[in-house]
């Protein structure tokens, strides 16, 4: 069954999303325009703008090494960020976020975060080869659970209903991969809901 109102194109199915023991708790919000049709159980969080984007795990090459060079800065495309969820890497060296902003390197490197704007800077412990892609991962802060399938491809479509607190069905849940896929939420995303209060069952 298809019902369309202002909330926007929500399609039911048998798809459950809700658990039984403490329900959960829905409510209406703005959903970022243009992006598809997004599955019942898709975990959503907020960007810089407030409004509801999904939740995934964002790979970007922050720049090539020149061989001459270890300090190197960029803006992340992702912002609004999950602490503790940065890593960035030459191939050589790895980088791992401690979840207050700073980058730490295994072979001695530094860095920050800025889980804000996105804007980061590290320093490798040795010259980055040249050409060498340096790619940085992050991932957003879960904000709810779609509580029903919605498109943001027509014109007004722009509500969705999310559950943002209570139990919730694991299996139901979806997040998106580094290639933009929908996919099973790992342990990492269960951990970040947990800390918003919402608790996959």
């Amino acid at each position: 069954m298809t019902w369309t109102a202002n909330l926007g194109t929500q399609t039911f199915t048998d798809k459950q999303v809700a658990a039984q023991g403490h329900g959960p708790f829905s409510v209406s919000w703005s959903l970022k325009a243009a992006q598809g049709v997004i599955d019942r159980g898709a975990l959503m969080a907020l960007d810089e703008n407030d409004v509801l984007v999904p939740y995934e795990i964002d790979a970007q090459v922050i720049g090539p090494g020149d061989g001459n060079t270890k300090a190197y800065t960029a803006t992340l495309d992702q912002q609004i960020i999950q602490p503790g969820s940065v890593t960035v890497s030459d191939t050589v060296e790895v980088f791992s976020d401690d979840g207050s902003g700073n980058l730490i390197g295994d072979a001695a490197g530094t860095g920050t975060i800025n889980y804000v704007t996105g804007a980061i800077a590290v320093t490798f412990h040795a010259n980055v080869a040249l050409a060498q892609a340096i790619t940085a991962t992050s991932r957003n802060i879960p904000f709810g659970v779609l509580a029903y399938e919605v498109s943001t491809t027509a014109a007004g479509e722009e509500v969705g209903v999310i559950y943002n607190h209570g139990t919730v069905k694991k299996e139901s849940l979806l997040m998106k991969n580094t290639a933009g896929a929908f996919v099973a939420i790992d342990e990492v995303a269960s951990r970040a809901l947990i800390k918003a209060g919402i608790y996959p069952l």
